[in-house]
């Protein structure tokens, strides 16, 4: 990576392969993404997504999806993969409506794939505030408006969660 990372760096192209269960007609979609949208996940979920970047979902009762085949809404398979990882991979916690995340966070360990370097905390106590935080040898350095220090972030404000590969 340069010193100026290009969309490579922090784009995501998911890859989504929709199959009818009825007369087992499939589509395939690309969908490109610069990060990773989680409602107050919990530390698992978070380790799970960077891991596998993989999940299936069913729409079936009242979830239908439309089948072009089939000219009809249809119960379908929809299977999600990653193709192109990121260098540069940001996960945006939807805890900023009041709602804090689910306890405090620690290091997030996932395996070979990814280390975190960077997490942007969320303040709202009266005044909407952020503090930024980097990973530098091994100590996390506080940026919080012009004040720099030595200090570990606050998990549990968690907002935005950067993590690169290894």
């Amino acid at each position: 990576m340069g010193l100026l990372p290009d969309s490579s760096d922090f784009s995501i192209i998911l890859y989504k392969k929709i199959l009818c269960k009825l007369c087992h007609n499939f589509s395939n979609l690309e969908e490109p993404s610069l990060f990773c949208i989680l409602k107050n996940p919990s530390k698992k979920e978070i380790e799970e997504k960077l891991k596998n970047l993989e999940e299936e979902k069913e729409y079936k009762g009242g979830n239908l999806l439309y089948c072009e085949n089939c000219s009809a809404n249809r119960e379908m398979v929809m299977s999600t993969f990653g193709i192109n990882i990121p260098n540069i991979f940001v996960f945006y916690i939807g805890n900023v409506l009041g709602k804090r995340a689910q306890g405090a966070y620690n290091f997030f360990y996932c395996g070979d794939k990814f280390e975190l370097y960077g997490v942007i905390c969320y303040y709202n106590s009266g005044c909407r505030h952020y503090i930024a935080y980097t990973l530098d040898n091994a100590e996390w350095m506080q940026y919080n408006d012009d004040h720099i220090s030595y200090s570990s972030p606050d998990f549990e404000h968690a907002y935005m969660l950067f993590y690169k590969k290894t």
